[in-house]
């Protein structure tokens, strides 16, 4: 699955009605992390506001009686009304068909012994700017959006939902700047890192696509691509990385230098072959030709056999995590 369906895919595997039901899983930009909490978490943050969107005083008043009687459009109305919408779709630990934590289930083997083919694309961030500008905007500019953005999004896990929404403003915008400039120090070490390793690391610089934006948006786009996208991705893979293989990707499309960013949903066109060619390339040798057989070879090879590796891509490596001493694990907890 991808996007929501990148996350139901990922849901299946930390819910322990599902052991069994299926062999193999690819999960594209979409992770079981996104969660409310439980269900009073839910009531609180979705459906309660919902409820008195549609003009009912409580969540109480809100039966499914009463909201069989309303039409289609005032509920679609109400929904976009709402805000946050991505809080709709996320996972809610009810104590049954998900005991708790996604993660804890994952990390304790629920999907013990099912392959993963786990990624995200480069700019995920994209999908989430529209509080900052394309051009123009100062480090200030970025802080301010950022902090507005920690205010209002989905967050990773069951205990985690409040974690950031009750700092105050003054306390989201230390945090907001740290990690602006934590990831400005993050991009100067990419860019003055010698070209072989920059060849070999995912496009961190701040230029990939000038005639649409400018570096301040790029940072901006950065911070929350990794925020809202790949952290539950790289936990989920921590997660289950012990109990069956994990093959990771970033999509990056460079096909086009500087064309355009490769955001959210972006990979599917070319797994399914529907992307845009170059002008007056000739297809079977256009790059995003060979990028896209790339692709469909190796899902294919995974879904046939729960390995990605191709004879053109050659081997694909599951991921793998340092092993941690269980005394150096907890001091460094302490």
């Amino acid at each position: 699955g991808l996007s929501a369906g990148g996350h139901i895919s990922s849901q299946l595997l930390s819910m322990p009605a599902a052991v069994g039901l299926f062999h193999k899983a690819i999960c594209m930009s979409g992770s079981a992390q996104w969660t409310l909490g439980s269900r009073e978490h839910h009531a609180r943050r979705v459906a309660e506001p919902f409820a008195k969107q549609l003009g009912f005083q409580s969540l109480e008043d809100f039966t499914l009686e009463e909201a069989r009687k309303l039409p289609a459009e005032a509920l679609r109305q109400a929904y976009m009304a709402c805000g946050q919408f991505l809080q709709s779709g996320t996972l809610s630990v009810d104590g049954d068909t998900v005991p708790r934590d996604p993660l804890d289930l994952m990390r304790e083997g629920c999907a013990k012994g099912v392959p993963v083919l786990t990624g995200v694309t480069r700019d995920e961030g994209v999908f989430s700017t529209k509080l900052f500008k394309r051009f123009g905007a100062t480090t200030e500019d970025v802080v301010n959006g950022l902090r507005k953005h920690l205010r209002g999004v989905c967050y990773l896990m069951d205990g985690d939902v409040d974690a950031l929404r009750g700092v105050d403003d003054g306390g989201l915008e230390r945090i907001a700047g740290e990690l602006v400039a934590d990831y400005q120090g993050l991009v100067a070490g990419y860019t003055s890192a010698p070209e072989e390793v920059r060849q070999g690391a995912v496009d961190l610089s701040l230029d990939k696509c000038p005639r649409l934006a400018d570096a301040s948006y790029e940072l901006a786009a950065k911070i929350i691509g990794d925020h809202d996208f790949t952290l539950g991705h790289t936990m989920a893979i921590w997660a289950l990385w012990r109990h069956a293989p994990v093959y990771a990707y970033v999509f990056s499309d460079e096909t086009r230098p500087k064309g355009g960013y490769a955001g959210h949903g972006s990979d599917e066109r070319f797994l399914f072959g529907t992307q845009d060619r170059l002008p007056g390339a000739d297809a079977p040798a256009d790059p995003s030709t060979l990028l896209s057989t790339s692709i469909m070879e190796a899902w294919a090879a995974f879904a046939r056999n729960g390995n990605p590796s191709t004879p053109a891509l050659g081997a694909w490596p599951p991921v793998k995590f340092p092993e941690v001493a269980p005394m150096a694990a907890a001091a460094g907890a302490a």
